[in-house]
């Protein structure tokens, strides 16, 4: 990872989050705890439809459920990409999905 990358990945597996600083440096933090596990099938129609909730300003959002219905839906954790201005969600076997910043 460059020097001039900045961004972080939640693993769910792990129950970790790691930001990458500018200056080259991470941090790494524990997320909340939770019991629930990461399903075997990647769900990516079941994923798309929770980044849009996520996106919506719904006033029934939270990230607490946001995550563990990602888990439930095969979704092992996701990398921020701020300068390629992306997300990468992926499962357990490699599956991912990718979903753009808006413009």
């Amino acid at each position: 990872m460059s020097s001039n990358s900045n961004g972080y990945v939640v693993d769910y597996r792990r129950g970790t989050t790691t930001y990458f600083l500018p200056c080259g440096e991470n941090l790494v933090l524990e997320n909340r705890s939770s019991e629930a596990k990461v399903s075997e099938k990647f769900d990516q129609p079941g994923i798309g439809g929770q980044i849009k909730w996520a996106q919506s300003n719904s006033p029934d959002y939270t990230y607490a459920a946001f995550c563990e219905n990602m888990k439930a839906l095969g979704c092992a954790g996701y990398i921020v990409s701020f300068p390629g201005r992306r997300v990468l969600y992926y499962g357990r076997t490699g599956e991912t999905h990718v979903e753009h910043f808006p413009q």
